[in-house]
């Protein structure tokens, strides 16, 4: 008797192997995201949608979009985004419309409250926040999320339909503002 070999081709997409793509595919791309869970070297290459040797929320923007197809309305392609937080909120100012958002975060904080419109979710651990259109959705909302404690932003992924490259700008609102008296005051 001789040895069979076979080889079973998998679409790009289809994590967890069951020959469709669809919305479990996207929680288990998110759950790799925020390192709930560990994939192996087969279904790190199934994620890995944009072929760029990582795991982001361009993956899971190209996933959704994938998925979705033709019915998706992409917007404005977007090439700037300005996320503000601090005083317990996080909010964002953009050029276009955004399909997805990863921050890489520190602190010992806790998220209190979302404002995301109907379609999106968030997945977040200790170090790793994604912010995420299922259904292709808009996201018209300005403020993200509020949150307790000490929060800061190290990084960002910030994804849109067209897969455009954004640039990216942290802004820490400050906790209060002081005006002083002039001195020397010039009008003596």
């Amino acid at each position: 008797m001789g040895a069979y070999e076979f080889s079973v081709e998998f679409q790009s997409g289809d994590i967890n192997m069951d020959g469709t793509l669809n919305v479990l595919d996207v929680v288990l791309l998110i759950n790799y995201i925020v390192q709930y869970s560990i994939p192996n070297d087969i279904q790190f290459s199934l994620s890995d949608l944009n072929d760029d040797g990582g795991l982001n929320v361009q993956d899971v923007v190209a996933l959704v979009y994938t998925i979705i197809g033709d019915q998706l309305s992409r917007g404005e392609s977007t090439s700037e985004l300005s996320l503000y937080y601090g005083n317990g909120t996080v909010s964002y100012k953009a050029d276009g419309d955004i399909a997805g958002i990863q921050l890489s975060v520190s602190g010992d904080y806790n998220i209190t409250d979302t404002y995301l419109p109907e379609g999106w979710e968030i997945a977040n651990s200790d170090n790793t926040i994604v912010l995420y259109s299922l259904d292709g959705s808009a996201l018209d909302i300005k403020t993200l999320f509020e949150y307790t404690g000490d929060f800061r932003v190290e990084s960002a992924v910030v994804a849109d339909w067209h897969e455009s490259s954004i640039s990216t700008e942290y802004i820490l609102i400050p906790r209060e503002f002081d005006l002083s008296p002039a001195y020397p005051n010039p009008f003596n």
